[in-house]
């Protein structure tokens, strides 16, 4: 369980997390309009840990220094994307 978001909330984390990367050059836009007081635990620990997967992908097969994070709101659906501008796969 990442005690950041315990001590900083789940904005802030993330926040964190990408200055890490941001200290080695890479290029990396957050946004957040999301009320994540809304969001329990489990879930913020979830998105924590999404992120932390999908930035490790990203620098291990995308060949990239830049790359987007988004948390939204749309009715009653919370929206978490995660793009960079990659090389990509041959999905043949």
């Amino acid at each position: 369980r990442p005690e950041i978001i315990d001590t900083l909330g789940l904005e802030s984390a993330i926040e964190e997390l990408l200055d890490n990367y941001r200290r080695n050059d890479y290029q990396i836009n957050f946004e957040c309009d999301v009320d994540v007081l809304k969001l329990d635990n489990k879930e913020k620990i979830t998105i924590y840990r999404i992120l932390q997967e999908a930035i490790t992908n990203i620098l291990k097969y995308a060949d990239t220094k830049t790359f987007d994070v988004s948390l939204k709101e749309a009715k009653d659906q919370f929206i978490f994307v995660i793009s960079d501008n990659g090389k990509g796969f041959d999905v043949s």
